[in-house]
């Protein structure tokens, strides 16, 4: 993703936990492109810190030299590759520098209402964390309001236009995949997301096409 990208993404505003995921995708999805995502990742403990590269002396090219005229023969090829080494790990630095300030500008503008929490800072990495601890959402929260838009999906299928509804049944059923949900029937057996089969001990309800069973909680959440 090309920082032009960046700015078209521009229009999804943080609006809280309920799209969270959707906005730091979008951070994610640059980062990588860029190869900065390790240094901003919220959900890493230990993250690296961007460095200036040191330049190279004539001395690790030469014992006691202390001046590039001194070096000679296989010396000077060497300190010859150690600089070619430096410019390379330079611009590296200031691809990935360049980089984390149009990550940080991005923040800065799609944060919406969050923005006085994080307006002390100007790190990006440290603007996530913050964020992160703000603003993500739980995963009891997040089973909760996957499950609600789920069935309120169903509900809609006759009050919406199909192309619309497959679109939003689309998104919020990789979402509930994602979070580990299995989906079948409520009658004698069901089908699992990764397509075995799964024995609902309700076998005697009536048969519903919508039946949602949480990872964490392992219970039916019946359609009604």
């Amino acid at each position: 993703m090309a920082a032009d990208d960046l700015e078209v993404s521009s229009r999804v505003i943080l609006k809280g936990s309920g799209n969270w995921d959707v906005w730091t995708s979008i951070i994610r999805k640059f980062a990588k492109s860029q190869h900065v995502w390790e240094y901003v990742d919220p959900d890493a403990v230990h993250k690296p810190v961007l460095t200036l590269p040191v330049e190279p002396t004539p001395g690790q090219a030469q014992t006691n030299a202390t001046d590039i005229q001194q070096l000679q023969g296989d010396s000077l090829s060497k300190f010859q590759i150690l600089e070619a080494r430096h410019r390379s790990q330079l611009q590296i630095y200031k691809d990935r520098t360049k980089a984390l300030a149009t990550l940080q500008e991005y923040i800065v503008k799609t944060v919406g209402r969050y923005y006085d929490i994080i307006a002390k800072e100007d790190d990006a990495a440290k603007e996530l964390m913050i964020l992160k601890n703000r603003v993500k959402p739980t995963d009891w929260a997040r089973e909760s309001e996957v499950t609600d838009r789920y069935y309120s999906t169903l509900k809609a299928v006759s009050r919406t236009k199909v192309e619309e509804w497959i679109s939003k049944w689309q998104i919020v059923l990789n979402e509930a995949k994602n979070l580990d949900f299995t989906f079948g029937t409520i009658c004698g057996c069901a089908l699992g997301s990764n397509g075995t089969a799964w024995y609902c001990p309700a076998a005697d309800h009536q048969p519903n096409p919508a039946v949602l069973v949480t990872p964490n909680h392992g219970h039916l959440l019946p359609y009604t």
